[in-house]
């Protein structure tokens, strides 16, 4: 056997399975699930677990942001992995960003099919919803399909300026409280 054919073997066989299903009440954050976050762990907990390997944000909206590391020291826009928030001490729900990849339509599909592997094989009954919202420079529309405390939201967004507008694509699963 070749030895990079080692390498990629030991390397399939240590990292999570996007198709693999987390436990319920649980998610994996991060590029390559680095960090398992469980519906009420202490605050202190999980916030230890993301500084560990992220930069945590205090978000106006009293969530947590969850960036790349160093990025906010340099001064950066860094990758957006999600959010949390805490209802508390204890963690209410989080939400996973799954990266679309610039013109990559290829990337929207495996976005959606990670994000949907969440529900596993769930018997529960799930719901499909559509939304729009918009305010005076965002607009968003999209569907919500709900199977009990997950949700997997798939959505434009249309970011408006005085400089333009851009839309963009973005997949979220959130785990959170049941509807």
């Amino acid at each position: 056997m070749k030895p990079w054919a080692s390498l990629l073997f030991l390397a399939l066989a240590v990292m999570p399975s996007v198709a693999q299903a987390p436990s319920p009440d649980s998610i994996l954050i991060g590029e390559f699930g680095e960090i398992q976050l469980f519906l009420g762990m202490p605050k202190d907990s999980a916030l230890g677990a993301l500084r560990e390997n992220f930069d945590v944000v205090d978000e106006p909206t009293g969530e947590v942001a969850i960036i790349s590391k160093g990025s906010v020291a340099a001064g950066k826009v860094g990758v957006q992995y999600g959010w949390v928030s805490f209802k508390g001490a204890s963690l209410a729900s989080v939400t996973k960003v799954w990266a679309i990849n610039g013109d990559d339509k290829g990337s929207v599909v495996r976005a959606i099919r990670g994000a949907m592997s969440s529900f596993g094989a769930s018997a529960r009954a799930c719901s499909v919803k559509t939304f729009y919202h918009q305010e005076p420079t965002t607009e968003k529309s999209g569907v919500e399909i709900s199977c009990g405390k997950r949700h997997v939201q798939i959505l434009t967004v249309r970011l408006t300026s005085a400089t333009g507008s851009r839309e963009d694509v973005a997949v979220n699963e959130v785990l959170g409280s049941e509807p």
